[in-house]
């Protein structure tokens, strides 16, 4: 009996070890498994992560427990629970950035479909939010999608400033906005042609004009490109090898020069019409050049790019960016989202053709040339507004045509819209600039609609219809023609442009003013 006995003592403890029933037996573990816990309630059970929560089973073990779900219902919340406490927590996804009362959009989502979580719509600008009054700035202030609803640009009443003071002649080039104020470019002949960097106020208030270059040659303006922090600008200059090669330097507010002149081009015959853009630290130039690998004959023109540094430092060497044989010049440059948008003319059948090509920022890449069906083409121009490159240009025969010419350009260079007139005038157009305004563009023209040129404006939308009446802007009784237009704050405009008045051609500046907004267009 004793034997049997302690038979079944080891029986009984046999079970136990494994788990032949009972509340508080033990599994079997693989070497190094934890073991279960025993419990008799849930306070038995300890979790380091109270987010997953540990119960007492009715076997008398601790196992998980159903975890904490925080969802307040909440979309312009981040929901989550803390490890330590099995607490909720709900942050906001939005805030109030720039202390306007109102909250900004989640971040990645636009402010019409945030679904409540913020309204406003620049939540970085202080006089941007709904029910704030839209003023003239060149901002959508109460948050309905239209920048500066209604507005118009008008004269500002300040008669035209002459600025090529001291030039026997003058041809205006470019125009810049620095913030506080306008800058010119214009080349002006003296000895020789000389350029000149003059700034200027809205309000007419001028600083000693800048030589920009003062070699025994004929020098001739280009375009003049603020950056944020500098101004650059590039020209034709025929200071060595008794050809025009072009020339590019960086300048500060009041026109001084960062560096030595920086020659760009090295060709053997005329290098002309450089264009600038700047973008992710570096500038790029583009020109028409007539060199000998080009070819012989009329047909022998091709443009080119040249990268430089920020710093002012080439970037590798002269890029061929159009066919050899393909005639091209005039080059126009604009920056889009992922590209840079490029317009020009090429001689096709002796009638310049409308020609669009994109370029990556480091030119390794050119994207299909694409032909925008136009022939008789004259001074091309680009810009970038909203989403999509707008083109403008002149028709010109035997003399300028009727109207201002414009197309639009999907970055990768599809068509959205095709060429149309932009202006309605039913004579003579020439010379214009263009200038994005965010959501539209302005346009300035001349055109011979009062006996002689005089300037005009209007805004046009993305699809290039009118959105506003064509506005006149002078009112002299000679040729004024040539306008190079910048947008400054508080809904100025600063335009550059050439005139007759004083007996030979002259650089003269004159303002827009922003007036009327959120009244109703005509």
């Amino acid at each position: 009996m004793r034997l049997a006995a302690s038979f079944t003592a080891l029986a009984g403890v046999a079970c136990l070890v494994a788990s032949c029933g009972g509340r508080s037996g033990l599994s079997e573990s693989a070497p190094g498994a934890k073991l279960p816990v025993s419990c008799v309630i849930d306070a038995d059970c300890k979790a380091a992560d109270l987010c997953k929560p540990q119960q007492c089973s009715e076997n008398g073990l601790c196992e998980a427990a159903p975890p904490v779900v925080c969802d307040d219902g909440n979309v312009c919340t981040e929901d989550s629970c803390k490890k330590a406490t099995g607490e909720c927590v709900f942050e906001s996804l939005v805030e109030d950035s720039d202390g306007d009362g109102v909250v900004g959009a989640r971040s990645g989502v636009s402010a019409s479909v945030a679904e409540m979580c913020g309204q406003d719509c620049d939540d970085t600008s202080r006089t941007v939010h709904p029910g704030q009054p839209e003023v003239c700035d060149g901002k959508d202030n109460d948050c309905n999608g239209v920048v500066d609803d209604g507005a118009v640009f008008l004269p500002s009443g300040q008669a035209p400033l002459l600025v090529s003071v001291g030039s026997e002649r003058a041809q205006a080039s470019g125009i810049g906005f620095d913030g506080d104020n306008f800058a010119l470019n214009y080349a002006g002949k003296e000895d020789s042609w000389k350029i000149f960097f003059q700034s200027i106020s809205f309000s007419g208030q001028t600083q000693s004009r800048v030589p920009l270059t003062s070699v025994n040659a004929d020098t001739f303006g280009g375009p003049l490109l603020w950056t944020g922090t500098e101004y650059a600008v590039a020209w034709e200059d025929a200071r060595l090898d008794d050809n025009y090669e072009i020339y590019f330097n960086r300048l500060d507010r009041t026109g001084a020069k960062f560096a030595a002149d920086l020659r760009i081009t090295r060709a053997d015959d005329f290098s002309l019409h450089p264009s600038i853009v700047y973008g992710e630290g570096e500038y790029l130039i583009a020109w028409d050049d007539r060199r000998p690998e080009v070819g012989a004959g009329p047909r022998a023109v091709a443009i080119y790019g040249q990268r430089i540094s920020k710093g002012g430092e080439l970037i590798g060497g002269n890029v061929r960016l159009t066919p050899v044989d393909s005639g091209s010049e005039g080059p126009s440059l604009a920056s889009g989202k992922a590209s840079v948008g490029m317009v020009y003319s090429s001689i096709v059948g002796g009638a310049p053709i409308l020609n669009f090509r994109s370029l990556s920022r480091d030119l390794t890449q050119l994207g299909t040339i694409v032909d925008l069906g136009f022939s008789n083409v004259r001074s091309t121009s680009i810009v970038w507004v909203e989403d999509r490159f707008l083109v403008f240009w002149d028709a010109f025969t035997d003399a300028p045509g009727p109207n201002i010419w414009g197309a639009a350009l999907a970055e990768d260079g599809r068509v959205l819209v095709a060429p149309r007139q932009v202006t309605d005038y039913g004579q003579f157009a020439r010379g214009h600039s263009a200038v994005s305004l965010g959501d539209r563009a302005l346009l300035v023209w001349s055109d011979f609609r009062h006996g002689n040129y005089e300037l005009s404006t209007k805004q046009l939308s993305t699809a290039l219809g009118a959105l506003t009446p064509e506005s006149r802007i002078t009112t002299t009784s000679s040729e004024t023609l040539n306008p190079y237009a910048a947008v400054g704050t508080g809904g100025a405009v600063g335009i550059l442009f050439e005139d007759w008045q004083s007996g030979s051609r002259q650089a003269y500046f004159t303002a827009l003013s922003c007036q009327g907004a959120r009244t109703a267009l005509p």
